[in-house]
């Protein structure tokens, strides 16, 4: 034993016997040896710090790391045991980990996807943990890391901060303390919080995760995420991002983030309890990887003569003008489809650049060093004419693009808009670019995209240019399949479209689907989830498509995904931009939605007030329509907060008029049927119109039919008085009267008759849209007739239709049938629960219907409360998750 554990030994015993054939591990302070305990007979871990080290600072900075450890009881924190000092030698007492330090695992390579999700857990709890004492590790890296029987212990809190009790720092400020590679930017000027800690740690999860050291970049997106799945990227690009404000808070809440995107086995459930196992195989296609989207990797620049800066400059400028094209991606680097490099020299105030495919050398291209620019110009329009009009080297056919060099430019322009998800933008540039160029047949189409999500008029079917025969057969096969399924209807839309995603990898085929499925899918038998997995799909095959990572955020705020909501929407908000008008808007209706879905009412509220102020929001033209949309992810209290809001401002009749209408179905939505009527009664006084009127009295008549028990005297004179039995004003629209016939049928026994006769009418949303309760009142009887006859598929799909979010223009004028569906929307639910209870059909969508009646109605009148009572008691019968 050598002089100094010979020292040591005296200082800790007689209790601890030191192991001296244990090789001892040192730090910059101090060293841990093995020793034993005698008393207990076990091994323990003896911290100790050097003598040489000891200064009067250091001494008190080794106490303040014991008694932090010691305030930290956390099974993934070394525990510690005791603290003493002897004869000039400062230790403590650990509990001994016997296993390895996660640096020594990396050096045998990367952890398993389970190992490392395991790693993440224990870490980011343990860094939860002190971040709700005040504690700061500040040294987060692989080797302060054991791996214990599976389990993260984190370990080393030599250099942490801490508040004292009376509030002052117990580190002194300006010592740079930690280890560089993976100090967070902020901590090198020593200012340290949480998100320094969130900081190393996603380093530490990004090394593990991949094998490769961390690069310290700017912009986490340009580091190497090759074989990172889109949904743990984007929570770690979150976590290592450069500015503090843009990482996650803390390591709590960059731990439920990343375990919600790191277990695929949601997907997977998703999967299996709406579409069937046949959609098993195609998340597991997505989960171990597949074919990506063509690709273009644009390589190093040889700088033949002149200064090397100028190669960085043309690269920098070329892969900007190259980035954000629908139908390829582009990076830096080499290994894509297609990988673009070449030289360059500058001689005098003369700049020659040639770039080089794998097909040989393009034309070379000339000017003055002042207007290198245009030689970048003219290299990006060589490689984009190769792709369009020569042999595409990767291996696809694009689009066409307008005949002239001019329409050229404005399409492809557009294409980066509208790729980027600024509508607004992207709108104005292909109706630009049509205009320069009329053979522009794409942004024909395009136009009637963007005008589809805009929510404005679509040109008429016979004026779009890009139907004629021979302008169609220009594009590709999988663009035609696009094409076809815009103009053909529901349900046929979707089959086209499933067969387009025939071909894996093209993503625009994916989002077509999942938007069907999305907004008009719950109106013909599918649940809104199923959309999910093809958003999930659309942006694995393209993450920088904003428009489908907006999609995703939608959705899955809808869906109760908070962790998945917020990295969507977190995604979205950096590869959109917020000065577009629509982007804006979107951005902000999913931080309103996002907030009254899962965060507390008063908070939901303050953040709703906020982003309604700003600018971009307050000059769209369709801000009324703001509260009556939030029942599409499901937050009807939102609804009637923001729709009161409206009611009270000042001078816009269209905000009153429209808040009132969306307070109305929101009150019906959370069971507050009192609160309803006197919202209606409000609307009806405050706008005496025949169409009011009409809604009010339709309403009350509904719910006493449908919700029996729940108004005590409704109002009477309505077609739906036909429905319980009672005489019905004469002359009702047709579509009316063909379920008024198909109700008298059911009334007459014959319940598969009734099916029948009205399944027509279920499929034609056009003649839905006859009266404004004729969509609600159609679906609940058909699920009641086909519940009643036995047919429990029939009744389940039938239960979903008030998912949908089939709009034609924003609602801001007159009651729409939207409005009905989603006021009628838990008691769908309610229904969908108690019929599924008596099939005994699947616990995961008996546990969704039950959760989400329980959340709605639990603030409800006597008669829904104590049906949420009971969807709360069912959710737990049934164990569904927490």
């Amino acid at each position: 034993m050598n002089p100094f554990l010979e020292r040591l030994q005296q200082a800790v015993g007689p209790r601890y016997h030191i192991d001296p054939e244990v090789d001892v591990a040192s730090g910059g302070m101090g060293m841990v040896v093995r020793a034993h305990d005698t008393q207990l007979d076990c091994p323990i871990a003896i911290k100790v710090l050097r003598p040489e080290q000891a200064t009067a600072a250091a001494v008190q900075r080794f106490l303040r790391e014991a008694q932090i450890l010691a305030n930290l009881p956390h099974p993934n924190i070394v525990p510690i045991r005791d603290y003493g000092s002897r004869h000039g030698i400062y230790f403590y007492i650990m509990q001994w980990l016997d296993g390895e330090t996660l640096a020594q695992r990396l050096a045998r390579g990367r952890l398993s996807m389970r190992e490392t999700r395991q790693l993440a857990d224990g870490l980011l709890e343990a860094l939860a943990a002190a971040h709700h004492h005040g504690v700061i590790h500040r040294d987060v890296k692989p080797s302060n890391v054991f791996l214990v029987d599976g389990r993260a212990v984190l370990t080393d809190f030599g250099v942490a901060t801490a508040r004292s009790r009376s509030g002052e720092k117990l580190t002194e400020p300006g010592a740079l303390i930690g280890t560089r590679e993976y100090m967070a930017p902020e901590q090198i000027a020593g200012d340290v919080t949480p998100r320094s800690d969130v900081y190393s740690a996603g380093i530490v999860l990004y090394e593990a995760l991949t094998g490769r050291e961390w690069r310290v970049v700017d912009a986490p997106e340009r580091a190497d995420w090759s074989g990172v799945l889109p949904t743990l990227r984007v929570v770690l690009q979150k976590a290592v991002a450069w500015a503090p404000a843009d990482r996650w808070a803390d390591a709590g809440e960059f731990r439920k983030a990343l375990l919600a995107a790191f277990d695929p086995a949601p997907w997977l459930k998703r999967a299996a309890w709406s579409v069937g196992i046949g959609s098993l195989a195609v998340l597991g296609w997505i989960i171990l990887g597949a074919h990506r989207s063509p690709g273009i990797c644009l390589g190093d620049f040889k700088v033949l003569a002149g200064p090397p800066a100028v190669a960085d400059s043309v690269q920098r400028w070329m892969l900007g003008k190259l980035t954000g094209f629908t139908d390829f991606q582009v990076r830096t680097g080499s290994g894509c489809s297609l990988d673009v490099a070449g030289w360059l020299s500058v001689v005098g105030e003369s700049l020659h650049l040639q770039t080089r495919l794998p097909s040989g050398p393009l034309p070379l291209v000339a000017a003055t060093t002042n207007d290198w620019s245009r030689v970048a110009e003219a290299a990006v329009d060589q490689i984009v004419t190769r792709l369009w009009y020569e042999d595409n080297p990767l291996g696809q056919t694009f689009p066409p693009l307008p005949v002239t060099a001019q329409g050229k430019l404005a399409e492809l322009k557009a294409e980066r808009l509208q790729a980027a998800g600024r509508w607004t933008e992207a709108l104005a540039a292909y109706l630009e670019a049509e205009a320069i160029d009329t053979t522009c047949w794409l942004c024909a189409w395009r136009i009637t995209d963007v005008q589809r999500w805009l929510g404005q008029p679509l040109v008429a079917v016979e004026s779009r240019s890009y139907l004629a025969p021979a302008h169609l057969k220009t594009f590709p096969s999988q663009y035609q399949s696009l094409i076809h399924a815009g103009v053909v209807p529901m349900p046929e839309r979707l089959d086209t479209l499933q067969r387009a995603v025939r071909d894996r990898s093209f993503f625009l085929a994916w989002f077509h689907l999942g938007d069907e499925l999305f907004h008009r899918g719950p109106i013909y038998g599918h649940a809104r989830r199923e959309a999910v997995e093809k958003f999930e799909r659309t942006v694995h095959l393209r993450p920088d498509y904003a428009p489908g990572w907006e999609h995703l955020a939608y959705i899955r705020i809808a869906e109760g995904d908070s962790a998945g909501a917020l990295a969507a929407l977190d995604t979205f908000k950096r590869l959109g931009d917020s000065t577009d008008a629509m982007s804006g808007v979107l951005q902000a209706f999913h931080e309103v939605g996002f907030a009254w879905r899962f965060l507390a009412p008063a908070f939901a509220a303050r953040v709703t007030q906020q982003v309604v102020e700003r600018p971009v929001v307050q000059r769209f033209p369709g801000l009324a329509a703001g509260p009556r949309l939030l029942p599409t992810v499901d937050a009807p209290a939102g609804a009637v907060w923001l729709g009161n809001h409206f009611a009270g401002s000042a001078g816009s009749t269209e905000l009153r008029r429209s808040g009132l209408i969306a307070a109305t179905a929101g009150w019906l939505a959370l069971g507050r049927v009192d609160s309803m009527q006197a919202t209606a009664a409000r609307l009806r006084a405050a706008f005496p119109e025949p169409a009011i009127a009409r809604f009010v009295a339709q309403l009350s008549a509904a719910v006493a039919i449908f919700d029996p028990g729940a108004i005590v005297d409704p109002i009477r004179g309505t077609w739906l008085d036909a429905l319980a039995g009672r005489r019905a004003p004469p002359a009702p629209p047709g579509p009316v009267r063909r379920l008024l016939s198909a109700d008298s049928l059911a009334r007459a026994g014959d319940l598969r008759g009734a099916l029948a006769a009205s399944a027509p009418l279920a499929g034609d949303s056009a003649a839905q849209d006859a009266d404004v309760f004729l969509r609600t009142a159609l679906f609940l009887r058909r699920a009641e007739w086909a519940g009643n006859a036995d047919s429990v598929e029939l009744a389940r799909r039938i239960l979903h239709w008030h998912e949908q979010s089939s709009l034609e223009g924003w609602p801001t004028g007159d009651p729409q049938p939207n409005d009905v569906d989603w006021a009628f929307g838990t008691l769908a639910r309610w229904r969908l629960a108690r019929l599924l209870d008596r099939a005994g059909a699947s616990d995961r969508e008996r546990c969704d219907a039950y959760g989400n009646v329980a959340r709605l109605w639990r603030g409800g009148d006597a008669l829904h409360a104590a049906r949420a009572d009971t969807a709360a008691t069912r959710y737990r019968e049934l164990k569904c998750p927490a």
